[in-house]
């Protein structure tokens, strides 16, 4: 009796120790997940497995690595292990909903992010999930009420990030048509005629770029004047303030964009435009599609918009600083190139 008591008791303890230690292992491909090195986080969750096999959080955060590789590797075994082990588990189903709005399942996603929220009545991302999938099938009042749900002011994210991400991209579009005035000017000889009279050619850089923030807040006034009283008049409610706020922080990018414009004009006129063109379009694209793939953080940083934030939900004034530094720092670029270039070359 004494040795079945001891054989019993040190397999308690081996079992103990296994299972502290596939939970060591749990929270190393945690942490491997947070630097984004998923095949060595997949390493880790598989040892805990090995360790545990009935381990339905590793089954579920391997499944989750699996997915975030985009490798065209199937996480989904690993999700339906987890349930079928903890069939309460409602992140085990959060994840499986999110592989299936991947791959456009939209019903099965719904199904288990309702699963996930009826586990966890306090799930704000499950509703957040679901609120996005049913957004995509045009269930618009229903996503919004997720939204709420999650702790979302959704009308006010949903301008925030359709409506002055929109604007950003237009804002320095319109920069890029006045830069290719200013190249134009110079290689049609209308600046060689400006340059005659006596002025300076630090005025005239400081009077085009100021010319163009000032047009730029023209724009942004009108058409943001537009939009809120659509949306009032439509029953969507913002927040006037933060909607004042958000409009504002347009300028400076406004100026960061003019600045960076009039000195690739003084560099190199005839690029000038395709290059800040370029600067506009692949950072908008880098905002838009850097958090829907799960892009690298400096895919999202390369754009100019990064530093523009989320006025709408949050003040980034380190971000509004630096816009106005790079409009400080091209306009004296533009001027000190003005001045050694000659005019009409």
């Amino acid at each position: 009796m004494v040795l079945t008591f001891c054989a019993a008791t040190l397999g308690i303890a081996a079992e103990t120790n296994q299972s502290d230690a596939a939970q060591i292992l749990l929270s190393r491909g945690d942490e491997l997940m947070g630097r984004r090195e998923y095949d060595e986080a997949i390493a880790q969750y598989t040892k805990a497995i090995e360790l545990r096999p009935d381990f339905a959080e590793a089954y579920n955060n391997r499944g989750y690595a699996v997915y975030s590789k985009y490798d065209g590797s199937d996480p989904l075994a690993d999700l339906n292990r987890a349930i079928e082990l903890r069939p309460n588990f409602p992140h085990a189903y959060n994840t499986r909903g999110c592989i299936y709005m991947t791959r456009g399942q939209a019903d099965l996603a719904i199904a288990d992010f309702g699963q996930a929220i009826a586990l966890q009545p306090d799930y704000p991302r499950a509703y957040r999930n679901r609120a996005n999938v049913l957004m995509k099938k045009g269930r618009v009042r229903e996503a919004f009420a997720d939204f709420e749900r999650a702790g979302i002011n959704a009308y006010a994210d949903f301008v925030g990030v359709i409506w002055f991400s929109t604007l950003l991209l237009l804002i320095s579009l319109f920069v890029a048509v006045q830069v290719n005035g200013w190249a134009a000017d110079d290689a049609e000889g209308r600046l060689e005629t400006i340059l005659s009279a006596p002025v300076s050619r630090a005025r005239v850089v400081v009077e085009r770029i100021a010319a163009v923030v000032l047009a730029s807040a023209v724009v942004v006034a009108v058409s943001s004047l537009a939009v809120y009283l659509t949306a009032t008049s439509t029953g969507i409610s913002l927040p006037g303030g933060r909607f004042i706020v958000a409009s504002a922080a347009v300028l400076p990018v406004a100026y960061a964009f003019s600045g960076l414009g009039h000195a690739l004009v003084g560099w190199r006129p005839r690029a000038a435009v395709a290059i800040l063109g370029a600067l506009a379009v692949v950072g908008y694209f880098a905002q838009q599609f850097a958090p829907l793939f799960q892009w690298p953080d400096w895919v999202t940083n390369i754009s100019l918009f990064a530093l523009y934030g989320t006025p709408m939900s949050k003040d980034d004034w380190g971000g509004i600083a630096t816009l106005i530094a790079i409009g400080l720092a091209g306009t004296a670029v533009a001027i000190f190139a003005m001045r050694r270039r000659d005019v009409g070359r």
